[in-house]
């Protein structure tokens, strides 16, 4: 993902000179630095772990309750799978 990010800048165009290489390195980390922060706060308002922060805060026994969302995670994606494999295999999914 980061080097997504990294590919879709241009690069600086300049000679071989030391500070055109010390350039393009503190722009690569600009870059780098960017893009690292936008998938950081992208990911940090997932509902999941939300929900196990605020239970977890709530009822002081995290365990049981990282448990039960593995369970429920579990239980969904193996729901969506049936389902998926039912809609390919009717006759209206071929």
């Amino acid at each position: 993902m980061f080097q997504v990010g990294l590919a879709a800048c241009p690069g600086i165009s300049c000679g071989a000179s030391q500070s055109c290489r010390e350039k393009a390195g503190a722009e690569y980390w600009k870059r780098f630095l960017v893009s690292t922060g936008i998938v950081a706060i992208a990911e940090v308002g997932d509902k999941t772990q939300l929900l196990a922060l605020v239970l977890a805060a709530r009822y002081g026994r995290p365990l049981p309750i990282v448990l039960g969302i593995l369970v429920a995670t579990l239980a969904n994606h193996a729901l969506a799978a049936w389902l998926g494999v039912s809609i390919a295999a009717s006759p209206a999914g071929t």
